[in-house]
């Protein structure tokens, strides 16, 4: 039984119904840059839930970078990340993470050995995007190193998905609830 549920910012990793007896959770939070970056990731997300086993529900967080410059924000979704299976950051290859990201990374608590966990760095690389050293792997290896985390990466080439005229740039919170965005 697979059900890929998005969660708003407010609704946290809390089921409401508990897992039937022999379901496992797995929890996923994905911080990303933008839209483009944003469905990528919702994306991934999708086809990651149908590699887990059928009796496993996975619950997915998502989180706009710029909506950590709320502390309250900030400081729920390090919670959230440090519950987490799997964080994935997403964002453009080339591209400087904002400082307010690096230092909510940084902010994680340590527990190295408690359990298997994955840091990820889901990079969009543009049809023109020039090869060159990459500053959010980087920084994603180190902060893995610290945490005693797991570090993935992986590019997805091609262009991101443009909004189409009329569409919010910022997905509604109560269409991740439902499964759309």
């Amino acid at each position: 039984m697979l059900l890929l549920t998005m969660h708003s910012l407010r609704s946290g990793f809390s089921l409401g119904n508990h897992p039937a007896p022999g379901v496992s959770v797995f929890k996923l939070v994905v911080a990303y840059a933008d839209f483009g970056n944003g469905i990528l990731a919702r994306q991934f997300c999708e086809e990651f839930g149908k590699q887990l086993p059928q009796a496993c529900q996975l619950i997915t967080r998502f989180l706009k970078f710029e909506d950590l410059l709320s502390l309250q924000v900030s400081d729920d979704m390090t919670r959230e990340a440090e519950a987490a299976d799997m964080v994935v950051i997403a964002a453009s290859e080339g591209a400087e993470l904002p400082d307010r990201v690096k230092d909510w990374l940084w902010s994680w608590r340590v527990e190295k050995g408690a359990r298997d966990r994955v840091l990820m760095a889901l990079i969009h690389r543009g049809p023109l995007t020039p090869d060159h050293h990459e500053p959010v792997r980087s920084l994603l290896r180190q902060v893995a190193r610290r945490m005693g985390m797991k570090f993935m990466s992986q590019s997805l080439e091609g262009l991101a998905p443009e909004p189409a005229a009329g569409l919010p740039l910022t997905p509604n919170p109560q269409a991740f609830q439902s499964g759309r965005m």
